[in-house]
């Protein structure tokens, strides 16, 4: 333990002197993973899923407030939808609405756990970034992580359904959107992972909260084991 707070005093030393660049690194990284993920699943648009203009965009993000970068990758989505099906644009439309009317009007500051959680997902450690959410945020913080699998899991039905969506006439407009909402909905897999988002994440939360030996470690390993076995359930 007191290597642990040895390496936070150090860390908040060197965080203190050199925290605008810090800041900068960070979100340029997270701008090209969330560009990147984007781009490489669900990139209709040819001229938006360059390497320059992935790179470019996480530049430009890297100076701005994070919630910019979460519109920026809203927008970018919604062009990538309209290039595939216009149907598609507006269903995506709808849930962004809908998550910035009920949450990230509220609390826009937690807007970049929606894009870390959903690149989480992308590379294959989701329960990482649950378990971190559960050893340093709070229990609200879960809404975003929530909102970011449903935002995941979204492109991911969009990238391997997009045959079917592609070209649709207009006059089938209405089918096409049901058929996506019913495929969306019915996703088990989504729903398995936000139950795990929530219990684990709440599991974390409890046990590293409470006043005993060790609760850091506690929580981080019953975490991942109950993250493990709800998977395999």
């Amino acid at each position: 333990m007191s290597t642990v707070l040895v390496w936070r005093e150090q860390f908040q030393k060197l965080y203190a002197k050199y925290s605008f660049y810090i800041i900068r690194i960070l979100q340029f990284a997270l701008g090209i993973a969330v560009f990147g993920m984007i781009n490489s699943n669900i990139g209709f648009l040819k001229i938006a899923s360059t390497s320059i203009c992935t790179i470019g965009l996480a530049l430009i993000c890297a100076f701005l407030p994070l919630g910019v970068m979460t519109l920026i990758a809203t927008i970018l989505i919604l062009a990538h939808m309209y290039t595939l099906s216009l149907g598609l644009m507006l269903i995506t439309g709808v849930f962004f609405l809908l998550m910035y009317i009920f949450y990230l009007r509220f609390v826009p500051d937690q807007a970049w756990l929606i894009l870390l959680t959903a690149v989480g997902f992308a590379c294959k450690i989701p329960f990482a970034i649950v378990i971190g959410i559960g050893l340093l945020g709070t229990p609200l913080y879960l809404i975003s992580a929530v909102c970011g699998t449903f935002t995941f899991y979204m492109v991911h039905i969009v990238k391997i359904s997009s045959t079917s969506f592609k070209g649709e006439a207009a006059h089938n407009l209405l089918v096409m959107v049901m058929k996506f909402v019913k495929q969306f909905f019915s996703n088990k897999e989504m729903i398995l992972m936000m139950v795990i988002v929530i219990v684990c994440g709440l599991l974390v939360y409890g046990l590293r909260t409470r006043s005993i030996d060790h609760a850091w470690k506690i929580a981080t390993v019953a975490g991942v084991l109950t993250a493990v076995a709800l998977s395999v359930i």
